[in-house]
């Protein structure tokens, strides 16, 4: 009869189970790094075991295992080896609800040195959930973690979006706010850097104000009306067969999706003419779209909108790059700032406005 201890592990694992072992840890980084479900290695594992390997047994418990035992534990190790070596770093926080959880992620950014090369590291220090959504609750989230790495001596700079809760307004006053919280907590200043991005929206989004249409409405009114009705959508093919315009699907919009008001207009301004004889030969057709197709300087308005918003767009895409530091964002601000104040003063019209207005017969010298 066998012993018992055959049925063990050896103290010293051989060559083979440690390829294994490590064949598991890939598959458990594939799956965390790619937000897939642990659920789905039940799957994988299987197939796997039945086509290439026997022994390979990481399922959704394992997997699992493996990333909160292993590859999370070693991460923190990397990112604290990391932050004793420093001098300085930035925080940056964004809280967010998803459903009624209120989440807040806390990174930290700092530069690294290794072999004579930099780069720039932005690194997710905790990720807590929130009992409510005050300065008070959402600095001493923050201070925990400054403490819990000992960073109080090392930060330099403070990074949210633009809310009152975060910064104190507009002209940084006030103080019951998470930035002046922190300031105060460490006893000393704290750099206070909004987003560049969601001022840029926002002034896209307040410029669109000072026009007669009301775009963002409109957009998302035309796409609601398609989106999920066939009949209308064939109906409209025909409108497009007749004038010669081939069909494109009319793109939604969110206001809260920055990038997302640029391919919209521009899809609307592609299918601009079957859409309106769509619209006015619709026998319930909405008040606001009625009349905005039957105003001649909709479209107008629409191609000028289309022409200025390319630079909001392009800037922001701009910002939203991974490696890009405060300095080079701000340079990016400064330089947007001047090319809007040329084109006001220069009365800039954008070149479809200036083809539509030529078409028309209104701008002779064109």
């Amino acid at each position: 009869m066998p012993s018992v201890t055959t049925f063990f592990k050896k103290v010293e694992p051989s060559q083979e189970e440690y390829d294994l072992a490590v064949q598991e840890g890939v598959f458990a980084y594939h799956t965390m790094r790619h937000s897939h479900s642990y659920r789905s290695m039940d799957c994988t594992a299987q197939l796997t075991l039945k086509l290439y390997e026997p022994k390979f047994t990481r399922a959704r418990t394992k997997c699992e295992a493996i990333v909160s035992n292993v590859l999370a534990p070693w991460a923190t190790t990397l990112v604290t080896q990391d932050l004793d070596q420093v001098e300085f770093v930035s925080l940056s926080v964004d809280a967010s609800n998803h459903g009624h959880v209120k989440l807040l992620p806390i990174l930290v950014r700092y530069c690294k040195i290794y072999d004579g090369s930099t780069s720039v590291e932005t690194k997710l220090l905790d990720f807590v959930e929130l009992k409510g959504e005050t300065a008070e609750e959402i600095a001493a989230e923050v201070l925990a973690v400054i403490q819990k790495c000992n960073l109080e001596n090392k930060v330099v700079a403070l990074s949210a979006n633009n809310m009152n809760t975060n910064f104190g307004g507009l002209n940084r006053l006030g103080r019951v706010n998470v930035h002046t919280n922190v300031k105060n907590a460490l006893q000393r200043e704290v750099i206070g850097l909004g987003c560049p991005a969601h001022i840029i929206h926002n002034t896209a989004r307040t410029a669109l104000d000072m026009i007669p249409l009301d775009v963002e409405y409109l957009l998302t009114k035309i796409f609601g009306c398609l989106d999920i009705f066939t009949i209308r959508v064939e109906r409209l093919k025909s409108f497009c067969d007749f004038v010669g315009q081939e069909y494109h699907n009319i793109l939604g919009h969110s206001y809260v999706r920055w990038l997302s008001m640029l391919p919209a207009l521009e899809r609307v301004l592609k299918m601009y003419v079957p859409l309106k004889s769509f619209f006015i030969s619709e026998d319930k057709c909405p008040v606001v779209l009625w009349t905005m197709f039957i105003d001649a300087l909709s479209e107008l308005w629409l191609a000028f909108v289309h022409g200025n918003l390319t630079v909001f767009s392009d800037t922001i895409k701009m910002l939203e790059g991974q490696d890009r530091c405060a300095v080079e964002s701000a340079a990016i601000l400064r330089n947007v700032e001047g090319k809007l104040t040329a084109r006001r003063d220069d009365n800039f019209i954008p070149v479809l406005v200036r083809g539509l207005l030529r078409a028309r017969g209104q701008w002779s010298h064109v």
